[in-house]
């Protein structure tokens, strides 16, 4: 599914509200995205904050002003104003409310309209890939390579949150998948390093796991019945299973 966004620089607003209060004392430059597939759609989980607000350039400017805040929710007609932490990608998850637009953070570098997902709190860019096929972990590290990308370094709670929250939140990507990121133990078994050669020093492990087997040295997210869908780093045989992947952009 591709989605069809308008670009959005949003300017300035006077600040003060009734129910959302504003902290911010000065203007800024907002930058959001519109998706017109979320028309008249509305989504009511990962809400950070909700309320009422006159306006969308209100709503935009409440969202700028919370870190946690990736994408919102507004209608002119009922005012309603909902901030969420994660960004939706599949319409037909959300429920019928007329009226209802959907904006979406817009990193400029980590562009939602070029298939980017942006996390404002740890500066992670990625792109969750669905379409292209199943491939084992050093094809998917080379598609990954040739667009200039690398396999998702996965190396903190808040990447590790982030990325499994919008995998759960959008029925296109599907917790019953497998999916390659960049961790690896293949040049010493047991040294798990990161693709960019980072030592892992905080993992997120299937119950049991890692093994000490030679032949199992590339790691993904499993969400496969065997796992339960809990999207845990598995290791597996690097060139024998082929699995969806996770490509991130590095941001200077």
């Amino acid at each position: 599914m591709r989605l069809t966004l308008h670009h959005l620089i949003i300017m300035g607003l006077d600040l003060c509200h009734i129910r959302l209060q504003c902290s911010m004392a000065y203007v800024q430059q907002l930058k959001f995205s519109h998706s017109e597939h979320y028309k008249d759609k509305l989504r009511t989980t990962r809400i950070v904050k909700i309320g009422s607000a006159r306006s969308m350039l209100h709503c935009a400017q409440l969202c700028s002003e919370m870190e946690t805040c990736i994408s919102f929710f507004h209608n002119k007609i009922t005012r309603h104003c909902s901030l969420h932490d994660v960004i939706f990608f599949s319409p037909d998850d959300g429920t019928d409310c007329p009226g209802m637009k959907y904006y979406v953070f817009d990193h400029g570098g980590c562009s939602v309209t070029m298939g980017f997902i942006y996390s404002r709190i740890s500066k992670v860019c990625f792109s969750i890939r669905t379409t292209d096929g199943h491939m084992t972990w050093p094809e998917s590290k080379l598609f990954c390579k040739i667009r200039k990308f690398r396999l998702a370094t996965v190396d903190s709670k808040e990447k590790y949150e982030y990325t499994v929250a919008t995998i759960r939140e959008n029925s296109r990507f599907l917790t019953t998948s497998n999916y390659y990121i960049g961790l690896s133990d293949r040049a010493k078994e047991g040294k798990f390093v990161w693709i960019d050669g980072t030592p892992a020093h905080w993992t997120k492990w299937s119950p049991g796991r890692p093994k000490t087997d030679v032949n199992r040295n590339c790691v993904m997210l499993g969400g496969n019945a065997e796992y339960n869908g809990e999207l845990k780093f598995v290791e597996k045989d690097c060139g024998q299973n082929r699995f969806l992947w996770i490509c991130e952009k590095v941001l200077t």
